[in-house]
């Protein structure tokens, strides 16, 4: 072997790190801890990449909801428009400015992924009125944000489409009408939006 000068104080360390590491042991054992800390870092740029991919992923989805919502409610409401310049000419007036509100919100915020929460509900709630408008008594609603909620962001159309499939999935009418709730808990920051269930079997059959 080879001679290691070590002062009295130090030889008791040295002579327990030699007698458990004799030899090239010390070189095995850098190795494998080098190799630790290459996998830790491949791991982490791993987990890092599949972040970004299903961040883009969500983005896309919710770009094509996006792109789909605006000609099929457009379409919704020009058939409603239809229908009641020949029965209430003011109530079609209404209905009238509410969709331009829609539709000048949406162009507006079309290149936002996210809008506050209190945008977010003002256009929510122009909808759901539209759809009171269109429904009658067959559809109820309610909101209950908490103040302090209403500066936060959440992804655009996001409260609407959870709105808008609870009418696509349930049936409703005057003597089971469809009630929404969107509700906001200022202790965990977050917003439900609940309906009772009346399951339209045709869709869900789909």
């Amino acid at each position: 072997g080879r001679e290691i000068f070590v002062t009295q104080k130090q030889r008791p360390f040295f002579f327990n790190f030699f007698h458990i590491l004799p030899g090239q042991s010390n070189n095995i054992i850098i190795l494998v801890l080098l190799e630790v800390i290459l996998l830790r870092n491949r791991k982490s740029l791993i987990e890092k990449e599949y972040d970004l991919l299903r961040l883009a992923n969500l983005e896309t989805k919710h770009n094509l909801l996006k792109q789909q919502l605006q000609p099929h409610f457009l379409f919704n409401s020009l058939t409603v428009v239809k229908a009641l310049i020949k029965k209430d000419a003011h109530k079609a007036n209404n209905y009238v400015d509410m969709l331009s509100r829609l539709l000048r919100y949406s162009i507006y915020s079309n290149n936002n992924y996210t809008v506050t929460i209190k945008e977010e509900l003002e256009y929510v709630k122009t909808y759901l009125d539209m759809q009171k408008i269109r429904f009658g008594n067959t559809l109820t609603f309610s909101i209950d944000i908490p103040t302090e909620l209403l500066s936060g962001t959440v992804p655009i159309h996001s409260i609407q489409l959870l709105v808008e499939n609870a009418q696509k999935h349930n049936v409703f009418s005057e003597s089971r009408p469809l009630f929404i709730r969107i509700k906001g808990d200022e202790v965990s920051g977050t917003i439900t939006v609940k309906n009772n269930l009346q399951v339209n079997t045709k869709i869900e059959s789909q």
